[in-house]
C-alpha cells in the first residue's frame, strides 16, 4: 500500500508495472471536516514483446527477402527518412517483403506491434547485406613500363575478366611492364560467404612514357 501527498488531483502514474488488479482508494476532505472515500480498480495489461525476423537473414542484392514481426496481433512498419527528416510508413501487415532488395533498402527499419488490448511496443532491425566486406582495386592511371597489381579481397571467390576477354580464377592480377594494350575495363565476379553474388568494374588506363632525346648544341 502506497500514500499519495494531499493535493494530487488528478493523480498521475508515469511508469506503471503490470499486475493483474491494482486498487487505488481515493480519501476526500472538505472545508468542514467531513470525509469520503472512493475504490477505484485498476486492469493494467502486458506490454507486447515484438521482435523482428529477417528471411535470410543476411540478404543479397537483387534477391527476394522479407522481415516478419513476432509477438503482436497488428504490426506497422516504418523507416526514417533523412531527405524529409520524417518517419515514412511501408506496411501494416506481419510480413514486410522486398522484392528484389536493392542497395536503397539497406539500413534500419522499426515495427510497431500492437496488441487487441491497444497496448504497444517497438523495436527496430538493421539490415544485414552480402558482399559489404568485398574491396576491388579502384580505377587506376598508370605510365607504361610500371608494375600494378589489381586486387580484390572479402568474398570466397573471384573471377577477372580482362578487356581482351582472358578469364583469371584469382583474388589478384599482376600485370607486368604495362601497356597500352593493357588499358580497358576489368570486370571482377565474385561470391561470398552467404552465396551472395555480385560485379565490380576497375578501368585501368596506361599513359606512354615520354620520348627523351638529348641534343647536343
Amino acid at each position: 500500500e502506497r500514500s499519495y501527498p494531499w493535493g494530487i488531483n488528478p493523480l498521475r502514474l508515469d511508469s506503471v508495472k503490470y499486475k493483474k488488479d491494482m486498487v487505488f482508494k481515493a480519501i476526500g476532505q472538505d472545508r468542514n471536516g467531513c470525509l469520503d472515500s472512493l475504490q477505484v480498480h485498476v486492469f493494467v495489461n502486458k506490454l507486447p514483446l515484438v521482435s523482428i525476423q529477417s528471411a535470410p537473414e543476411t540478404v543479397c542484392y537483387e534477391q527476394y527477402a522479407e522481415l516478419r514481426g513476432i509477438g503482436a496481433a497488428s504490426y506497422t512498419w516504418t523507416r526514417y527518412n533523412p531527405y524529409f527528416a520524417k518517419m515514412d510508413t511501408l506496411g501494416v501487415s506481419q510480413r514486410l517483403p522486398f522484392t528484389p532488395f536493392q542497395r536503397t533498402d539497406t539500413g534500419i527499419y522499426y515495427v510497431t506491434g500492437r496488441l487487441s488490448n491497444g497496448c504497444s511496443s517497438t523495436t527496430r532491425w538493421k539490415m544485414k547485406t552480402g558482399l559489404d566486406s568485398v574491396l576491388a582495386s579502384p580505377d587506376t592511371m598508370l605510365c607504361a613500363g610500371s608494375i600494378y597489381i589489381m586486387r580484390a579481397r572479402g568474398a570466397t571467390s573471384y573471377q577477372w575478366i580482362t578487356p581482351q576477354g582472358r578469364v583469371i580464377n584469382a583474388p589478384s592480377i599482376q600485370l607486368n611492364r604495362v601497356n597500352r594494350n593493357d588499358s580497358g575495363l576489368y570486370q571482377l565476379r565474385v561470391t561470398d560467404i552467404h552465396n551472395c553474388s555480385g560485379t565490380y568494374q576497375t578501368n585501368l588506363r596506361v599513359w606512354k612514357q615520354p620520348l627523351v632525346n638529348i641534343t647536343d648544341y
